[in-house]
C-alpha cells in the first residue's frame, strides 16, 4: 500500500469546503453565546449605589454611604452630610478607578489615598439590574441602585437586545 495518496480535484474541494463549514459553524456558536448567554458587561455597574456592608467584627454604621461608578471607569465613595439650610452635600471618602472582569470588580486607589494597598478586589456573588452582592474576606457588601433606570446594555440579562421584544 503506498504511503502517499493522490487527491483528486473533487476531494480537494470537499476538504476545503468542509474546513470552511466547520469554521463558519464555530463562529456562529461563539456569536450566539456572546449575544445571548454571556453575563452582563461592566456597563451594569455604571450609576450610583447605596452600600450595605456586613462585617462580623464591626457594628453596622448609621447613615448611608454610597458608591458612584462612572462610565469613564472612575468611582467615588461618599456619604451625604447635612448642611445648614436643609440641603445635603456629598463628602468624598475615596475616589479612584474601577474595572469589572470575570467574577471580580477591582477598585484602584491613588497611592496618596491608599493605607495598605492600592488595589481592592471584590468578588461578585450575584448581580441584577438593581442589586449587586460582593464579598471580600469575611465582609459582605450589598449595593442597591439608586433610581429605577439601569443603564442601557446590549445584553439580554439586563434588557432585550435590538430586534427582540418581551412578548
Amino acid at each position: 500500500m503506498p504511503r502517499s495518496h493522490a487527491w483528486t480535484p473533487l476531494q480537494k474541494w470537499l476538504i476545503v469546503l468542509g474546513a470552511l463549514i466547520a469554521a463558519a459553524s464555530c463562529a456562529a456558536v461563539i456569536y450566539q453565546y456572546e449575544r445571548h448567554f454571556r453575563g452582563p458587561t461592566d456597563a451594569a455597574f455604571v450609576g450610583t449605589w447605596e452600600e450595605f456592608i456586613h462585617d462580623p467584627w464591626v457594628p453596622p454604621v448609621a447613615g448611608g454611604s454610597y458608591t458612584s461608578f462612572k462610565p469613564d471607569h472612575t468611582y467615588e465613595r461618599f456619604i451625604m452630610v447635612s448642611r445648614p439650610g436643609g440641603f445635603d452635600e456629598p463628602f468624598i471618602l475615596e475616589s479612584g478607578a474601577w474595572y469589572a472582569g470575570g467574577d471580580f470588580i477591582y477598585l484602584r486607589l491613588p497611592w496618596d489615598q491608599a493605607s495598605s494597598t492600592a488595589l481592592l478586589p471584590r468578588r461578585i456573588d450575584a448581580i441584577s439590574p438593581t442589586q449587586i452582592d460582593l464579598h471580600w474576606g469575611p465582609q459582605t457588601q450589598v449595593l442597591k441602585r439608586l433610581g429605577s433606570n439601569p443603564p442601557n446594555a446590549s445584553n439580554q440579562s439586563l434588557q432585550p437586545t435590538a430586534g427582540r421584544s418581551d412578548d
